[in-house]
């Protein structure tokens, strides 16, 4: 009951998100600090080690896809031959985006293959 009422407010949350529009060049740099804090405290110390060397995050969406999350541009989800957009807006880090990014495609993959933009990896 307490993992199906915190996936339903992370689903909630990052719907509030969508609607937002998005700035990050207007936000303080304490803003950016947090948001990097608080995506590195939701890694794992494979995960940490890994972002730390390489800026990529393998994650699993909850029907068994891999995914690699990536920062700083438009299509930065890959899976296989595919890319990704999902354009989470509002006014908020890049750090908080990969959050909910990663948040929504591990809680519902189904949900995210059906609003993400996709093209394929090289066209």
């Amino acid at each position: 009951m307490t993992l199906a009422l915190a996936l339903l407010a992370a689903s909630i949350a990052i719907a509030i998100l969508l609607a937002l529009p998005v700035n990050e060049a207007t936000l303080s740099p304490a803003s950016r600090l947090r948001a990097e804090r608080l995506f590195l405290s939701k890694l794992n110390d494979a995960e940490r080690k890994c972002w730390a060397r390489t800026r990529k995050l393998t994650i699993v969406g909850s029907s068994g896809g891999e995914y690699t999350l990536t920062p700083y541009e438009a299509f930065n989800i890959r899976a296989g031959g595919d890319a990704y957009c999902l354009r989470v807006l509002g006014r908020m880090p890049a750090y908080d985006k990969l959050l909910a990014q990663r948040l929504l495609v591990e809680s519902d993959e189904r949900r995210f293959l059906a609003v993400a933009n996709r093209r394929e990896i090289g066209a």
